[in-house]
């Protein structure tokens, strides 16, 4: 007696799986990519937003520690061509006096398009991005804003000062466009009103 039983795959069956089998790890690369893609987009965006938040901390702070009066404005600004400034006048030690207070000032502006941040400048307010490290005890640089106008002082129906908004715009890399996934863009806003600041 013969028995022809068939225990193997013909190369129909065999031509099949295989396709299958890699119809699935077409699949599962694609997906792999897919996540890669959308965990690198999160990165630049997350550190793109502790890099405008650290900033605007600064500022912010810088801002707050403001003293000054109508007659004499503890805050002072420039805007020079593209060169934007802006300082605080902080309190030493004698609220009597402004004569012995200094300054904390940011500028902005080409050739190097970055915000820095500067003690004590020969100028007060600098003139150009280069006036704020002349003299300066202490110069921080913030080389990723994209925005020039940075600030806005508001005053009120009388003249005097009412609050100051800070913008910061940024990519996570300013030399290319915005793009919502490889090249993120934010901006944060902020408005202080100085309590050390009279009207």
């Amino acid at each position: 007696m013969c028995s022809n039983s068939k225990n193997g795959l013909t190369f129909t069956e065999l031509l099949v799986a295989s396709i299958l089998i890699g119809i699935v790890m077409i699949g599962i690369a694609s997906f792999s990519f897919v996540v890669k893609q959308i965990q690198g987009a999160t990165n630049r965006s997350a550190l793109l937003s502790m890099r405008l938040g650290g900033a605007i901390n600064y500022i912010r702070r810088d801002a707050l520690l403001a003293v000054g009066d109508s007659s004499s404005r503890g805050i002072r600004t420039s805007s020079t061509g593209q060169d934007r400034s802006i300082c605080f006048r902080h309190d030493t030690n004698n609220p009597v006096s402004y004569a012995d207070d200094t300054w904390v000032c940011y500028c902005y502006g080409p050739p190097d398009d970055v915000l820095k941040r500067c003690d004590n400048p020969a100028a007060v307010p600098p003139q150009n991005d280069n006036q704020c490290t002349t003299g300066a005890t202490d110069v921080r640089q913030f080389s990723f804003l994209s925005d020039i106008d940075f600030f806005n002082i508001v005053n009120d129906s009388d003249g005097r000062l009412d609050y100051i908004e800070i913008t910061l715009t940024s990519r996570y890399d300013s030399g290319n466009p915005a793009h919502p996934v490889n090249n993120p863009e934010h901006t944060l806003t902020t408005r202080i009103s100085p309590p050390g600041h009279g009207r």
